[in-house]
């Protein structure tokens, strides 16, 4: 069962870098979209999330919960990368994009 709560460390959150540069996990720096934070969150090992652009396409599918496959994750993923945001209004889309599918998002740092 997928997490109804989780938290992401503004630390180690990729955002607003435009969908170019982002990743569920950038090896490079250990950063991570707000999705990729949530699937580790599920169980998803690393290296099914690095350098992969989205959930559609990880291997471990069964971890990965229905609702990143439809068009709410892709919201999710336009909020995460949109370059012209401020956090505030970034931190405010995901959490309720991510309540709409009954999930508690909590940012921390």
């Amino acid at each position: 069962m997928s997490p109804t709560e989780f938290v992401i460390r503004r630390s180690v959150w990729l955002r607003g870098e435009g969908p170019m540069n982002s990743m569920l996990l950038r090896p490079s720096d250990g950063k991570q979209c707000c999705v990729g934070i949530y699937l580790s969150a599920c169980g998803v090992p690393n290296e099914a999330l690095e350098h992969t652009p989205n959930a559609g396409v990880i291997k471990s599918q069964p971890l990965v919960p229905a609702w990143l496959l439809s068009a709410t994750a892709n919201w999710l993923y336009r909020k995460n990368d949109d370059i012209h945001l401020h956090d505030s209004d970034r931190e405010a889309g995901i959490q309720y994009l991510f309540a709409e599918a009954g999930v508690k998002v909590t940012f921390v740092d």
